[in-house]
């Protein structure tokens, strides 16, 4: 079975390499490679005693969406709504643009004319 290059981002805690290097070969289907990914960050975070932790494994070519994880430590004592830093949208705002980059599709250089500083796309607002 020819595998597809997956791009794994992490962010908040570290797995280790050997933990990294089975997550890429795990794309039998989504639902286990889910639960692979889901035990790998859940035992991460437990063992750096990280606040939280998120999970995208994406294939850069077709943008699908291999996994996702966003997982808490409930023993950390922090109010997520209240005190974490970043949107949980964060992360996959920035998995989306590395894969139009790699498409080709946009180009670092690319400029968006928000013409006032707002411009309506399909029902979003982007500000400048």
């Amino acid at each position: 079975m020819k595998q597809s290059l997956l791009t794994i981002l992490f962010t908040f805690v570290l797995v280790n390499a050997s933990k990294a290097q089975q997550v890429t070969h795990i794309v039998d289907t989504n639902g286990y490679l889910q639960r692979q990914v889901n035990s790998i960050l859940s035992h991460n975070i437990k063992l750096l005693n990280a606040i939280n932790g998120q999970v995208i494994i994406m294939d850069y070519k077709s943008g699908e969406i291999k996994a996702m994880v966003n997982l808490m430590n409930t023993r950390s004592g922090i109010k997520p709504a209240i005190e974490q830093l970043s949107e949980p949208t964060d992360l996959m705002r920035t998995v989306s643009l590395l894969a139009v980059l790699a498409q080709g599709k946009i180009n670092p250089n690319d400029h968006i004319d928000t013409k006032a500083g707002m411009l309506d796309i399909n029902g979003y607002l982007l500000k400048d």
